[in-house]
């Protein structure tokens, strides 16, 4: 989960600015889809994980620059976690 936040966090760091703009939703997105797929989730269950994901992290974290400086709650959030 660690290195999934990481990479997601670079991603969204370099295109961000303030709030969730649709760049940072989709390199969000793009970046946990492919973290999925590494760790054996089909492209559907990945999706899937990470619509779920995204709309959490949006909701808890209304900024992107809040949601990077609580990388450490989102990677042990259970409730994000416990997206399928």
């Amino acid at each position: 989960m660690k290195n999934t936040l990481f990479l997601i966090a670079a991603t969204i760091l370099l295109g961000s600015c303030s709030g969730w703009d649709g760049d940072s939703k989709k390199s969000f997105h793009s970046s946990c889809v492919e973290s999925m797929r590494g760790i054996g989730k089909t492209e559907a269950e990945a999706k899937s994980a990470c619509d779920c994901r995204l709309e959490l992290v949006m909701k808890k974290y209304p900024s992107v620059e809040e949601a990077l400086e609580n990388m450490d709650k989102i990677a042990t959030d259970p409730e994000i976690a416990a997206c399928k």
